[in-house]
């Protein structure tokens, strides 16, 4: 996203190993261009990350945007230009990270220090389970005083989280004047908040002056991105995220978003490996002449097909 070149160090990085910037929830022109100028090259790859947003969860997969297959069609010369006698392959690759130890000792430290910096004493013989859902519930009680959220006699504490992510995206979908769509997957809510906010504050070959308004509106909108940046945060996380898989990368993926919260970072442990899978290519001209006759239906089936692809891939990961 455009927003990642602007930060010192990581911008220089991106370019370095060969990044664009891209204008989420606009017609980027200068993206589009530069894509389809290097899908045109033979031997050019392209590496996409279709979600949009980092969830920073191994085991959970949000939609993909459909601009992922969008590009591809372009390429392969969709609208009847480019080369359409190359095949223009996408290769689905799945990305897992693992722990190259036994975390429990850790995980195990972290909850302690969370319960001493809120102030709980956890009963003898609790879980670590038990005691990080505490912690979760205290962490959730500060968020519904702090937004004024009323949880409803019986709330469970799913339906509690549930009710501070629709807050945060509500409210701010209000304050930068986007339709809510309260109908649709919260992720893709999300998303359009974001990309709203995005355009507010970024533009395409703006002026200097138009710039430096924009670095003012920047500061002006801050805790509306902390906001989003909140719901992205626990947008797949639910009270069962643990329980129905208490693995080490589980535990420390919800702590470290509470660290984040109560802390303002989170504290890096143990080693990691990635274990990442490479499935079958797909070649796109199968379904060009679909395409040329129904663009947009079949850019919806490419993409659903690309994100199942993932979706296995990444599952496949999860069990070596």
């Amino acid at each position: 996203s455009r927003e990642s070149f602007s930060v010192p160090v990581v911008g220089w990085i991106l370019q370095k190993c060969g990044a664009y910037s891209i204008m989420r929830g606009t017609v980027d022109r200068q993206a589009i261009k530069t894509t389809r100028s290097l899908l045109a090259e033979k031997s050019r790859k392209i590496v996409m990350f279709p979600e949009g947003l980092t969830y920073g969860q191994n085991d959970v997969l949000m939609p993909f945007h459909e601009g992922v297959a969008q590009f591809g069609f372009l390429g392969a010369g969709g609208h009847g230009e480019g080369r359409v006698d190359a095949p223009m392959w996408y290769v689905p690759v799945g990305i897992r990270y693992a722990y190259m130890r036994d975390m429990s000792a850790d995980v195990t430290s972290a909850v302690s220090r969370l319960e001493e910096y809120i102030g709980i004493v956890p009963p003898k013989g609790e879980s670590v389970y038990e005691r990080l859902r505490a912690v979760g519930t205290s962490v959730v009680e500060g968020f519904e005083k702090a937004y004024g959220v009323r949880p409803e006699k019986g709330d469970t504490l799913d339906a509690r989280i549930a009710r501070m992510k629709d807050a945060w995206v509500s409210r701010t979908a209000t304050a930068v004047g986007v339709e809510d769509k309260p109908e649709i997957p919260l992720g893709d809510r999300v998303r359009a908040v974001i990309n709203a906010l995005d355009r507010m504050n970024f533009a395409q070959d703006a002026s200097e002056f138009t710039k430096q308004t924009m670095r003012r509106r920047h500061q002006e909108t801050a805790p509306l991105y902390k906001d989003m940046e909140r719901a992205g945060r626990f947008l797949a996380t639910g009270a069962r995220y643990v329980a129905d898989d208490p693995s080490d990368e589980r535990y420390l993926e919800v702590i470290s978003r509470i660290e984040e919260e109560l802390f303002g970072f989170s504290q890096m442990r143990g080693p990691r490996r990635a274990v990442v899978t490479v499935g079958e290519p797909i070649d796109l001209r199968q379904y060009l002449d679909e395409y040329r006759g129904s663009s947009r239906s079949t850019v919806t089936i490419v993409t659903r097909v690309l994100e199942e692809r993932v979706r296995e891939l990444v599952g496949t990961a999860s069990q070596r």
